[in-house]
């Protein structure tokens, strides 16, 4: 269930994201605001980070300092390369998440130096970032006049 509803929320984001004209999808409605095509840098980058996680690979941390430095950042990637790299780190998260067993699922899983979560609890980061930058892309796109549900 969690595997079809992350790849739902993904499809939902992009549909948003591939109406937006190509001007727009860099654009935001004030300084150190985040763009769409900055959310989806970040789809890419956290939900790399969840399969690394799922997979027990991860050598990197979860920390929001690192998170806000993406966040805030010039997008060093197009719209057509990052949507193709996006889909492709959120299919891996999807198939990382189909392959986690009932026995798996309240093992712990370090994602930084003081933190530990179950493996559920980081099954469902993933749909809860695509969820979120849903309604984001979603308010984004009503700023620049585009009251269409896509």
């Amino acid at each position: 269930m969690i595997a079809d509803l992350t790849k739902s929320a993904f499809d939902s984001f992009m549909r948003t994201f591939n109406a937006m004209p190509e001007d727009r999808r860099d654009w935001s409605p004030a300084p150190r605001t985040r763009s769409a095509l900055n959310m989806l840098w970040e789809i890419a980058t956290v939900n790399e980070l969840f399969v690394d996680f799922l997979r027990g690979k991860s050598e990197k941390e979860l920390k929001f300092e690192s998170l806000a430095e993406i966040w805030c950042a010039d997008c060093p990637h197009s719209s057509t390369e990052l949507a193709q790299r996006a889909e492709d780190v959120t299919l891996a998260l999807i198939e990382a998440i189909r392959v986690v067993s009932d026995e798996q699922l309240e093992v712990q899983i370090k994602v930084n130096q003081e933190a530990y979560l179950p493996t559920k609890t980081v099954m469902w980061m993933g749909l809860r970032n695509l969820w979120y930058h849903c309604g984001q892309a979603n308010y984004l796109q009503t700023l620049y006049g585009d009251r269409d549900m896509h």
